[in-house]
């Protein structure tokens, strides 16, 4: 019974340490350097389905002219797989960007989003317009055939 106390007492220490490090992280993604948004994308981007971080994480795709930090948080919204703000940022990006590089990552981080939380009006956008716009890429066009399939067969 005392070793379950213990393990007990050693999970909520560890829940509270985590909370914490979210906060810090989120609070750095505002407030911090390169580095530290860089590494609080990282961080962040490795919980699915988290709201806020995905919240936190959308403003700075938009607001970040840091090519670095811009894919960083584009990688992690993909991987979080939280629609709404996340699809709105990402198609933001798509449209106002001309760097390639970040256009597909973008893309990219849609396509998860769609596996994971459905196909919204904002994705299909996005796929719309990168198919009309980005088609002379190779590697997007390559990504936007396989969007559109995925989309199909999600309509059956």
């Amino acid at each position: 019974m005392k070793n379950f106390i213990h393990i007990l007492l050693i999970f909520f220490f560890l829940q509270c340490s985590s909370e914490e490090r979210r906060s810090l992280e989120i609070r750095n993604l505002e407030q911090g350097n390169q580095e530290e948004k860089i590494s609080a994308c990282n961080y962040l981007g490795k919980e699915e389905k988290d709201k806020l971080a995905s919240q936190a994480i959308s403003k700075l795709v938009l607001s970040s002219t840091e090519k670095n930090i811009v894919l960083n948080c584009i990688h992690a919204l993909g991987f979080i797989g939280v629609g709404g703000n996340s699809n709105s940022s990402l198609s933001k990006k798509i449209l106002s960007s001309k760097d390639s590089d970040i256009q597909h990552a973008a893309l990219y981080s849609i396509y998860d989003i769609m596996t994971k939380s459905g196909i919204e009006t904002s994705s299909r956008d996005a796929v719309h317009y990168s198919d009309v716009h980005l088609r002379q890429n190779l590697e997007i066009s390559e990504l936007i055939d396989k969007i559109k399939l995925f989309m199909k067969e999600k309509e059956k």
